[in-house]
């Protein structure tokens, strides 16, 4: 799982997938316009560090990436 900031944008790369463009909808939570129902939301430590990133899909499951 890699995050990069990439033409004004944010884009995730997991495993051997094409790489999608996240879109905000709030803070630390955002949205992937191919799959519009799965969610990717960043958590973060004391000091506003980013720690860890959870992909969340629309029945409940999600896998948690911690850095």
């Amino acid at each position: 799982m890699r995050g990069t900031a990439q033409g004004g944008g944010l884009w995730l790369r997991y495993e051997r997938r094409p790489p999608w463009q996240l879109l905000p909808l709030g803070a630390d939570l955002f949205t992937v316009p191919d799959e519009p129902t799965r969610r990717v939301r960043f958590s973060r430590e004391g000091k506003g560090k980013i720690r860890a990133l959870e992909l969340l899909c629309p029945d409940g499951a999600g896998q948690h990436f911690l850095r």
